[in-house]
């Protein structure tokens, strides 16, 4: 009979020629933009995240969506998404992701940066600098956040919220015992293709974590 480690091992020498490795499995980001965003700007999201880049023109929200950022944000998806009205691309998208409860970040364009540093392009007309103030504090009742950039890092999110809608919290393509041991939590969610090894079950096990596979 074949030895489990053995088969571990098989199973991981066989990824790692694709490629495939178990460790340093990053968080999945929807980046939303109109136009080609710049190479510099995506890799300060490399950094923390698998991005996904997708045109607000598509008509479906990829499944499993729970973190989104939409670049260069101008007044026009500012208020309208603050208002509720869906009537372009990007204001029709935002309220796909608002209604599927996705953690949303806004990084606003050039003419909105004073709202991350008030000293930069403040308005001039204090009432019209407070009614943008206002939507902005609409949109963060929604549940989003203004940042720039660097300030777009992954955050812990209670695995509470991965079992009510079955969001994979682990989307690495193989789980090993190396995974299981080190894992924080009681409960992993993983994709439907994650490969999960003999002996990751058999820690798992031992250690009482619950594996559990999206269905979707």
């Amino acid at each position: 009979m074949i030895d489990k480690k053995v088969i571990e091992e098989i199973v991981v020498n066989i990824l790692k020629k694709e490629g495939i490795t178990s460790k340093g499995a990053k968080p999945t980001l929807l980046v939303i933009c109109s136009e080609d965003p710049e190479e510099n700007t995506l890799e300060i999201l490399r950094q923390h995240w698998r991005i996904t880049i997708l045109d607000p023109a598509n008509d479906e929200v990829p499944f499993g969506t729970n973190q989104a950022v939409f670049l260069d944000v101008n007044q026009d998806l500012l208020v309208k998404g603050a208002l509720g009205i869906a009537d372009t691309k990007e204001s029709l998208f935002f309220s796909k992701l608002v209604m599927q409860e996705s953690k949303i970040q806004f990084v606003p364009s050039a003419a909105l940066n004073w709202l991350l540093h008030s000293s930069d392009g403040y308005p001039s007309n204090s009432s019209y600098k407070d009614l943008l103030s206002n939507y902005c504090e609409i949109l963060r009742g929604f549940g989003v956040s203004f940042l720039s950039i660097e300030e777009i890092v992954p955050e812990e999110v209670p695995t509470t919220f991965y079992a009510q809608k079955n969001i994979p919290n682990y989307e690495g393509k193989l789980l090993t015992q190396d995974v299981v041991k080190t894992w924080q939590k009681k409960e992993i969610y993983i994709t439907k293709k994650t490969i999960v090894t003999p002996l990751a079950r058999d820690v798992a096990r031992e250690l009482k974590i619950e594996i559990h596979k999206s269905e979707s």
